[in-house]
């Protein structure tokens, strides 16, 4: 997987999270909103963040609908999150 492509999406996927209250569970249409980012690359990544704790794939990112629930987050990806309280920091 292009290491930029699965920066891109985490940065996507964390901003995602500071912007939305309630932003735990992510949808697969926010999840294809990052231009050139392919179903593949977001397979490869949620599998690889899950297995560090990251996040739980609720639905298999190849069989989402634009509007299922596919990942809930369990912290922010790599990072702390801003806003206290607020998923992994305390």
């Amino acid at each position: 997987m292009s290491t930029q492509k699965k920066r891109h999406l985490k940065a996507w996927i964390n901003r995602i999270l500071e912007d939305r209250p309630k932003g735990e569970i992510i949808e697969m249409q926010l999840l294809l909103r990052p231009a050139g980012i392919s179903i593949a690359v977001i397979d490869e990544a949620l599998t690889e963040w899950e297995s560090k704790g990251f996040l739980k794939i609720l639905k298999d990112p190849k069989k989402c609908e634009p509007r299922d629930p596919c990942v809930k987050m369990l912290k922010f990806i790599e990072e702390k999150s801003p806003i206290a309280g607020y998923l992994n920091q305390t």
